[in-house]
């Protein structure tokens, strides 16, 4: 079980419920708000308010890679595709991103990127 805490994520065994250990990384300079495990279980990747990945070894407890969002949006959803390798990872802008080659030391964001295309509308949102 892997919680983010901080800047940090806890992992806990699941039966026993202690904490097993804590991965951080100093490129994090704001919370940390998901996590997501890698099919295999072996690397676990954690996403932060001000846009930045990491992503880790979880058996030696190394940092594999780290990435910054383009423009600092925070980071809201995490998912591997199921042959690894690749992480696609939504803002709270409603942009879609993807990282390619994750974990083989030479990640590289996709060009193809869906632009933001919403207006902060928010008349209306709540009643008066």
């Amino acid at each position: 079980l892997a919680i983010p805490v901080e800047k940090s994520v806890q992992l806990y065994e699941r039966d026993s419920w202690s904490n097993q250990f804590n991965l951080s990384d100093d490129f994090f300079t704001q919370i940390l708000n998901v996590v997501s495990w890698s099919l295999c279980g072996q690397y676990l990747a954690a996403g932060s308010v001000d846009g930045c990945i990491v992503i880790w070894n979880v058996v030696t407890k190394k940092c594999m890679d780290r990435v910054k969002h383009d423009r600092g949006y925070t980071i809201c959803g995490l998912a591997w595709h199921p042959r690894g390798g690749q992480i696609a990872y939504t803002d709270t802008e409603g942009n879609l991103g993807l990282l390619e080659n994750v974990c083989d030391g030479q990640v590289k964001k996709s060009s193809d990127k869906v632009q933001s295309t919403t207006t902060k509308d928010y008349d209306g949102l709540f009643d008066d």
